[in-house]
């Protein structure tokens, strides 16, 4: 539910009318899409919320300072180094779009801000007074290089609007900012709702999966009750047969035999196995017939248990479906799983964590190992032959893996960036700061015969020049602890 063109309009009239010519105090990170303007206006301290969520972008004013921060990102760096106490000179809407410009500097421009709301491809430019690129918030795919003139974005008339979060109030009153302060409410309650929902899926998946196992086993039980119930009359016809034990023949079959226990004496057919002996034919009904009289009980006692399960399953998913608010949720969210306890016969060499962990802008789970057996393990165990395999150019270092998903058209070159960074960074290379990655598909590695682990041949591979930036490799490793 990203901001509406009508609703932009309306937050950036409030903000020209009351926040033209503050200062600007502070840059704050909030998350990774993220961040907040700390502005001063004679004796007022406000915050200008800038979100590039692909769920929720939006803009505006923020009644009370942000609690949530993390460490600033490049992006935000390079905005302290800039736009740090320079007046706001101008804020306003380009082209009725979803796009808002922020001048700064005075009389005479000297930065500005560009943020465009548009989902999943929006994105915030920093600008300098000849409209050149100097810094761009999000490494999404954009039609805007640093070094190069700002490309505005083409209006669009055509983008999802119609998704944009109800306010129903108009901007006037008393409150100069009221617009803005109700919008912010808007996407409280959007987030509130987002984190319910995200509480359901989490409290559901188990019990789902639970459900379906059980009722699956449900099904085979039934399946072999019926099975089972065929065995029932197992043991008269074993007593007839025994009767009739001089009418069986080998090779036969059936028998035509006589039930000593029926008053009218009549023959009845019963099929037996030709391959079989007259005394294991007669064993092989009894046999069946403790089978039906074991297992029977035990099938009856399994499935009303399982009935029983399957019912207070369903029972508990109808009252996590129904609940309104986050707190009837406490008791069906499953708590954090427990780490266990390495034991000293671990196969892990003492100091070692497992691969380390990262995700790429483009949401990929990135692998680097911190040993020679974690370099084997993640490029002949983990690694499909998909997925993207790197390693710096002639020097010692850990192997990285990015993993792909089914059906990946195309190298993502945000990934595949971040992936080189990685290998760079955890290899001897790392002091120059710059360096070439060697990289391929993972089915293009191969072990060397004899070698030791992590030594590897590689074909098919191409080489990609990069230059370490930690604070991207620092919101990787964000990525990956929040997921």
């Amino acid at each position: 539910m990203n901001i509406s063109r009508a609703q932009l309009q309306m937050v950036t009239n409030e903000l020209s009318r009351g926040i033209d010519g503050a200062f600007v105090n502070k840059i704050i990170q909030l998350d990774e899409f993220d961040l907040a303007l700390q502005l001063r206006k004679e004796s007022d301290n406000l915050f200008l919320l800038i979100s590039l969520s692909p769920l929720h972008g939006r803009l505006h004013l923020l009644k009370e300072p942000p609690k949530n921060r993390i460490d600033t990102l490049s992006f935000a760096n390079t905005l302290k180094k800039t736009i740090t106490r320079t007046r706001l000179s101008s804020i306003r809407q380009i082209n009725e779009d979803r796009v808002v410009r922020l001048d700064f500097g005075g009389e005479e421009i000297r930065w500005s801000l560009i943020a465009e709301f548009t989902g999943t491809t929006g994105n915030l430019y920093l600008i300098d007074s000849e409209e050149k690129v100097i810094a761009i918030a999000l490494g999404r795919k954009s039609r805007n290089q640093t070094g190069k003139r700002y490309i505005p974005l083409q209006p669009n008339f055509d983008r999802g609007d119609s998704e944009a979060p109800k306010v129903n109030i108009e901007s006037t009153g008393e409150n100069k900012f009221q617009f803005n302060f109700a919008l912010e409410e808007e996407y409280k309650k959007i987030a509130r709702d987002d984190q319910l929902a995200r509480a359901k899926t989490k409290a559901l998946a188990p019990l789902k999966a639970d459900l379906k196992k059980t009722m699956k086993r449900i099904k085979e039980l039934r399946k072999r009750k019926e099975e089972l119930e065929k065995y029932s009359g197992h043991k008269n016809i074993g007593d007839i047969l025994q009767a009739n034990f001089h009418k069986i023949k080998k090779g036969a079959p059936l028998v035509r035999a006589t039930d000593p226990a029926s008053e009218d004496q009549n023959e009845i057919e019963i099929a037996i196995d030709p391959a079989l002996k007259p005394f294991e034919n007669v064993s092989r009904y009894y046999k069946l017939f403790r089978k039906y009289q074991k297992g029977g009980p035990r099938v009856e006692a399994d499935l009303e248990s399982l009935s029983i399960k399957e019912r207070e399953l369903k029972e508990k998913i109808e009252k996590i479906n129904s609940a309104d608010v986050l707190s009837e949720l406490g008791e069906y969210i499953p708590p954090p799983p427990k780490l266990k306890k390495q034991s000293s016969k671990s196969k892990h060499v003492k100091g070692e964590g497992g691969p380390r962990r990262f995700v790429t802008s483009d949401g990929f789970l990135a692998l680097t190992g911190r040993s020679d057996r974690e370099n084997d393990e993640i490029t002949f165990k983990i690694a499909n032959g998909r997925d993207l395999w790197l390693h710096a150019r002639d020097y010692p270092g850990s192997h990285t893996l990015v993993k792909f998903p089914k059906g990946l058209k195309e190298l993502p070159p945000n990934s595949l960036k971040e992936g080189a960074m990685l290998a760079l960074k955890y290899s001897r290379a790392a002091k120059a700061g710059k360096g070439e990655v060697t990289y391929c598909y993972a089915k293009s590695v191969r072990r060397i015969k004899g070698a030791p682990p992590g030594k590897v041949m590689v074909t098919q591979d191409k080489t990609i020049h990069v230059r370490i930036d930690d604070a991207i490799i620092d919101a990787m490793k964000k990525r990956a602890a929040r997921q």
